[in-house]
């Protein structure tokens, strides 16, 4: 019988925050050579960050859909992807922890 995984695996989950990582830390140093590297001035993103980050730990899902949204909205908005990064890492850690326990 196969069962149908309706979660990201953990290997899946590590490589999107790695990704997420990488591409901060290359853009980023990038964007600062040419000068234009800005504070973010779009409200409505700096409000749906400041939306999920201040949701609890039971509303990941909610702040990565609000996350995402911010990034839409400024794809320049490093602290979007980092935050993004964190929740990711954060759920491949509680993934772990869950097959352990189950063992």
């Amino acid at each position: 019988m196969v069962m149908v995984k309706k979660y990201l695996s953990t290997r899946q989950i590590q490589q999107i925050v790695l990704s997420c990582l990488v591409f901060c830390m290359i853009s980023l140093p990038v964007t600062a050579q040419r000068g234009d590297c800005k504070e973010i001035k779009n409200k409505t993103a700096q409000n749906l960050y400041r939306q999920a980050v201040e949701n609890p730990d039971y509303k990941r899902k909610e702040s990565i859909s609000l996350l995402k949204k911010a990034i839409e909205i400024a794809p320049g908005f490093a602290d979007a992807y980092y935050q993004l990064g964190e929740i990711y890492y954060q759920q491949s850690l509680n993934t772990n922890k869950n097959k352990q326990i189950q063992k």
